[in-house]
């Protein structure tokens, strides 16, 4: 009798559980992997490929624990290890969930990797370091085994991060298999605290256009030119952007947080989506832009970064989502690939892009200007173009970290075929204290640069300039502003020219000067002057009555 009475209590409380899961909706969208992405069909809706390929991991229909189909995930030594990866928003602090989901193994390695953590509002990379792992184990089961875990959400934690992948090893073919994801909410809400902050008063936001003509950003019908950096980690990497000159910065999802940090330094940031296009989280974009928009710091939104050309149609859907919410600012988009040039120019505002040419076997630097000039083509000279200046090396694809000299002359090369927007890829690569020198010379160069900001920004006249000789390989433009004229020219080639210019008009009573050079002008005979360049020189002239 007593038996009977535990086991009834025991069914009892088994039946209200049962209940109470019931009463709350399941999190997990698409737990049983039926439906597939509205833009790739083999990959699972609500999904993300993490380090891995399509056909490391894919929807598979050939076996299932229920409906149709299931996740499966393969490892590949030679990719690193695929993930699995789910992000969940929105979740109550401080609340108890339930998570839950059936996995198998083919026998091969280490079995099933299931890791559930808890990051700061979104982050991509870092999870591990800045993030609390609420949830690990390994599963070696070969059938189909139910599997469980039970967590609080910590209170200063924003979203809930899923990753599943063949646990780690030297072995290829490590196949798992995944079905029946859920996580519910256990129990009432906590109650939220009664003390409220005050919202953040900022001063007026700018109204910001593109002029028509000279396709400059106007910021309260102001020129304004961007001199932009990537990746400033935390507060003391704006600091250490804003001191070297730079008046712009890129936001990615794990910097994002930092935008309060640029308005206080008076700089102005490009809030980046690519994590949440790339997750198709089309919501938790409309969330941010509204969270963030209210910010004057935001000069801009990018709504996905280097889309290739399978990934266009869902960084169209991210722009008109982005550009629907917000309509005041640019929609900014950087292209990797030429090939894609055409498409983007047409959902974008401003289109940007990156050769990235210095490498050890080689460093032409007029890759950049071959893709710039068809980046200008594309847009048919109707909106600006922005251009990411190599910053960085990566062993990888055997790019090194340019020479001060190759960086200043990468710069003057895509300001004379017509940029109106500099950004350098990337902060944390210069900010080296074993390699100190490239890093340093940006005090000088973002200087050069706010100088001649509105000559940049001003229409280009007509080029009534001629080069001798004519084969010189060097580029060059005349620009006019505010009464004077201005020519800038850049070798891009490592040995010495000498070269001749001649500008109709050009006369011994004007004044000829070298900006940015401790050195007297050439001597002007009969509206020309012959100057020497060393390899990767730049000569900035200015031409005033």
């Amino acid at each position: 009798m007593k038996t009977t009475s535990v086991y009834l209590t025991f069914l009892v409380v088994v039946l209200i559980s049962v209940s109470a899961c019931a009463t709350q909706p399941n999190l997990i969208g698409n737990p049983g992997f039926e439906r597939p992405d509205e833009y790739d069909a083999s990959l699972p809706r609500g999904w993300y490929r993490l380090q891995c390929r399509p056909n490391n991991m894919f929807v598979d229909k050939s076996t299932f624990r229920s409906g149709n189909a299931c996740m499966c995930i393969i490892s590949d030594p030679d990719e690193g290890t695929p993930w699995g990866t789910k992000w969940v928003f929105n979740l109550d602090k401080g609340r108890q969930y339930k998570f839950s989901l059936y996995t198998k193994w083919n026998g091969v390695e280490d079995g099933c990797s299931v890791r559930i953590h808890a990051a700061p509002y979104p982050m991509r990379w870092g999870i591990g370091r800045k993030g609390k792992l609420l949830f690990g184990k390994i599963y070696k089961n070969k059938e189909w085994q139910r599997h469980e875990a039970t967590f609080s959400m910590p209170a200063d934690m924003d979203v809930l991060a899923i990753y599943v992948n063949p646990a780690p090893g030297k072995k290829p073919n490590n196949r798992i298999w995944v079905d029946d994801v859920s996580l519910y909410a256990s129990g009432k809400a906590p109650s939220k605290p009664t003390t409220t902050t005050k919202p953040r008063v900022y001063r007026k936001r700018p109204k910001i256009k593109i002029d028509k003509t000279s396709n400059a950003l106007l910021l309260d019908s102001k020129p304004f030119l961007p001199i932009g950096i990537a990746h400033p980690k935390d507060k003391a990497g704006v600091k250490a952007v804003k001191a070297q000159g730079f008046n712009t910065v890129w936001l990615v999802q794990d910097s994002v947080h930092l935008l309060d940090d640029v308005y206080d330094a008076g700089m102005f940031a490009f809030i980046d989506f690519s994590l949440l296009t790339d997750m198709r989280e089309w919501d938790e974009i409309r969330r941010q832009v509204s969270r963030y928009k209210d910010n004057p710091a935001v000069l801009g939104w990018h709504p996905k970064d280097e889309p290739s050309r399978k990934a266009l149609a869902p960084a169209r859907k991210a722009a008109a989502i982005i550009r629907k919410a917000d309509p005041s600012r640019p929609i900014i988009i950087n292209a990797a690939n030429p090939r894609t040039f055409q498409a983007l120019a047409k959902m974008t505002d401003v289109l940007m892009s990156c050769a990235y040419p210095v490498k050890t076997r080689s460093a032409r630097l007029t890759q950049d200007t071959d893709w710039m000039d068809q980046a200008s083509e594309a847009v048919g000279g109707k909106k600006p173009v922005w251009w990411w200046i190599q910053a960085y090396e990566w062993k990888g694809d055997g790019r090194v970290l340019p020479t001060v000299a190759q960086e200043r002359c990468m710069t003057y090369m895509t300001l004379i075929h017509g940029v109106k927007g500099f950004c350098y890829f990337s902060y944390p690569q210069m900010k080296r204290k074993t390699e100190p020198a490239l890093w340093n010379s940006f005090k000088g160069l973002t200087a050069e640069l706010k100088q001649l900001a509105p000559v940049i920004l001003s229409a280009t006249p007509k080029q009534e300039i001629s080069v001798t000789p004519a084969d010189s390989g060097l580029h060059y433009l005349l620009k006019e502003h505010g009464g004077k004229k201005h020519i800038f020219v850049a070798n891009p080639n490592t040995k010495e020219i000498k070269a001749t210019f001649t500008l109709p008009g050009l006369k011994p009573g004007f004044r000829l000067s070298v900006l940015f050079e401790n050195r007297k002008a050439p001597k002007v005979v009969t509206n020309s002057f012959t100057d020497v360049f060393k390899g990767y020189g730049v000569h900035v002239y200015e031409i005033s009555p």
